[in-house]
This record gives C-alpha cells, sequence and structure tokens, in this order.
C-alpha cells in the first residue's frame, strides 16, 4: 500500500454518482463493488464494476425509507458465493443472485409483528454454517437464522427477547463452541451458533440508545464498547461442555465509541471514542494515545496503517503505532452539508469512501 499520499490524496480511479442517499458501505467482490442506496421513493441494492464504477445492475429492494437524521438504506451488502444479502432500513431481508435475481425475501416486520429501531435497521446480515442472521427483536427469539438457500427459519435464539442494536454480529468459536457474539439494544450476547442457544449476556458496555460498534475478538476475548458516555470491556470466554460463560476483564472509559467502528492491529485497539481518536492495549486496556485526528468519523485498518474518515469529509492515513499519534497524510472530500458516516472500505489496493450519493475509488496500492 502507499507509505504516504500526496497532498491533494491518492489517485482517484473512478466515482460513481447517483447511487442515491443511505449510509450502506462498500462490500467488494470478485471484480463487483455492492452497496445500497434510496433514489425517489424506492432503494436499490446496487452492483458496479469495479474496474470503473459503471452500473452493472440495481435491484429495487424496497420503499425509501426516512429519517431526520437522513433517509435511505443503513445496512452494507453481504456477498457469500453466488449470492448477496442484505437487510433494508425498514426491514426488508433479500438474497440476491449476483446476476441481480431474486432469490428469496421477508419482510421482517411483518413477519415477526416487531418495530422498526428509532434510526432504522441497520445490521449487516452474517452468513454461518449455511445460515443467514440477524437480529429481529421477535418474541419467539430476538436473534434469528434463516436458511441460507430458501429463506425458512431455522432457530430462533431460546431464552433471549430484546431488541435489535445497530451493529452487526460476528461468529467465533471458543474451545470448540462455535457462537454468534452480537450487540443488542441492551445486552451484548452469546448465542451458539448450531442452535440459537443463549450462552451468555453483559450489560456493562451497552447504553439505552443505540449501541452500534461491532465487537472485536481474538484469544477467547471479546471487546465490546458503545457510547453515550457509557465505556468499553474486555470479556474472557470460557466454554466447558458445551457452555461458555463471560467473565470482565477491564472495563475502561477511554473508549467510548458510537458508530464509527474499533479496529485491532497487533495487541492494540484503534478507534474513536467521542470526537477523539484513541489507541488502547487490548490485554490490559492501558490508554496509550489520544489525538483528534480528523475529528468524529470512522477507522479501518491495512497494511499498517489507519484509514480515518471523519464524517466532516477529512481523511487521513495515520500509522499503526502505540507510542503516538503519527498522521503521515491528509486530504478533504469535496464539501457536503450530509455528515459521511458509512464507513470507508479497502479491497484489492483501492480505497473506497461513500460520499452521499457517490462513491470515490482510489488507489492506494503501492509500488
Amino acid at each position: 500500500m502507499l507509505a504516504s499520499w500526496p497532498a491533494g490524496g491518492p489517485p482517484r480511479v473512478w466515482t460513481s454518482s447517483e447511487i442515491g442517499r443511505g449510509y450502506s458501505s462498500i462490500a467488494v467482490a470478485r471484480g463487483r463493488v455492492y452497496t445500497t442506496g434510496s433514489i425517489g421513493a424506492d432503494e436499490f441494492l446496487f452492483a458496479l464494476d469495479a474496474s470503473d464504477g459503471g452500473e452493472v445492475w440495481r435491484f429495487r429492494t424496497g420503499d425509501t425509507y426516512e429519517n431526520e437524521r437522513g433517509g435511505g438504506p443503513r445496512s452494507t451488502p453481504t456477498v457469500d458465493g453466488d449470492r448477496v444479502f442484505v437487510l433494508g432500513a425498514s426491514g426488508e431481508l433479500w438474497a440476491v443472485s449476483v446476476e441481480g435475481r431474486a432469490l428469496w425475501h421477508l419482510p421482517i416486520l411483518e413477519t415477526f409483528q416487531v418495530s422498526n429501531l428509532a434510526w432504522g435497521l441497520s445490521e449487516s446480515p452474517i452468513v454461518e454454517g449455511g445460515k443467514v442472521i440477524i437480529a429481529t427483536g421477535s418474541a419467539g427469539g430476538s436473534v434469528v437464522a434463516f436458511d441460507r438457500d430458501s429463506g425458512a427459519i431455522v432457530w430462533q435464539s431460546k431464552g433471549l427477547v430484546e431488541a435489535p442494536g445497530y451493529a452487526s454480529a460476528i461468529a467465533v468459536t471458543v474451545g470448540g463452541v462455535r457462537q454468534i457474539v452480537h450487540s443488542l439494544a441492551e445486552h451484548v450476547v452469546g448465542i451458539r451458533a448450531r442452535d440459537g442457544e443463549l450462552l451468555w449476556s453483559y450489560a456493562g458496555a451497552s447504553n439505552p440508545w443505540s449501541n452500534c460498534t461491532t465487537p472485536i475478538f481474538r484469544d477467547d476475548r471479546v471487546f465490546v464498547t458503545s457510547a453515550y458516555d457509557t465505556g468499553g470491556a474486555l470479556l474472557k470466554l470460557t466454554s466447558t461442555r458445551d457452555q461458555t460463560d463471560a467473565a470482565e476483564v477491564w472495563f475502561t472509559r477511554d473508549l467510548m465509541n458510537h458508530h464509527g467502528g474499533v479496529v485491532l492491529v497487533d495487541r492494540f485497539l484503534y478507534g474513536f471514542s467521542k470526537s477523539v481518536l484513541t489507541c488502547l492495549d487490548f490485554a490490559t486496556g492501558e490508554l496509550q494515545w489520544k489525538d483528534r485526528s480528523v475529528g468524529n468519523g470512522s477507522v479501518i485498518a491495512a497494511d499498517g496503517m489507519l484509514y480515518v474518515l471523519s464524517q466532516r469529509g477529512r481523511v487521513a492515513l495515520v500509522r499503526t503505532t502505540p507510542e503516538s499519534y503519527q498522521e503521515v497524510s491528509r486530504f478533504e472530500l469535496e464539501p457536503d452539508e450530509n455528515p459521511r458516516w458509512a464507513h470507508p472500505a479497502i479491497a484489492d489496493g483501492r480505497l473506497y469512501i461513500r460520499d452521499g450519493d457517490r462513491i470515490h475509488c482510489y488507489g492506494v496500492k503501492g509500488p
């Protein structure tokens, strides 16, 4: 990857416009770029050509979702083999072929008789063991697994009835027990992937309004965090006889992440705490450094670098080092009144940034 950028930023390969409103990020697979957006009264799943940004196809996923914080879909598509799974902001769950053909569809709110969230359903579906898994908040079990091929319900989480959060789930294995770790409205939970059995729950790093950050897992430990003066915690997971217990290792208020995400590089966590970029030791929770950087935003990592995008359109390249904040390069997107809340993405030596109704693709591959 490029070790630094020119003053105006890395070379722009292409810009795709007219993908509509929304906060969906980017999924890249097999030469295609997938995202979602709202145009007029309709929401769409888009497939673009990764070489030039040209539209390959669009698929209507539902009616436009309107919200005072900005209309349009929030979920990033999930690509698994020959199909794309996408959850609309109003709860339309679709399986679409990579050629743009409908395979199956479920209206989640109607099917499970649940209400939408205050800021719209936002998680990206996870595909695990032939199942597509999302949180619905259903009275029959909050988290639901659907058959990947047919959309039929495989299981609902036993003993767990709780509204969804805004985060996406991860699948992990602890002591031979495969489980789904998910941040819901009130708890972070572990659910047995085989049958939906609730294994453990933790409320210490959840707030009552919006839990948005995807958990981070390494070496049988899970880091969870949320904002609104809540904080973050590291949990040690221990499995015996097909069950798992979770114990708090440490808790901190030095990293209270809203919806910009946190990354783990080597043994250090990087993410925004409110509007300040922060580095913590994963094992101990010890604060390494804080810096205002580009201002409140999102962060991803690749090849020893952080790619940091502020909601106001500032983009920075920062070294992943615990010694101090070390910014290498910075540039700014064109002015826009809409916040840049979609996380950037990196694939095949290219940096993708969702900017309102546009996607910018930058070449960041090094020599």
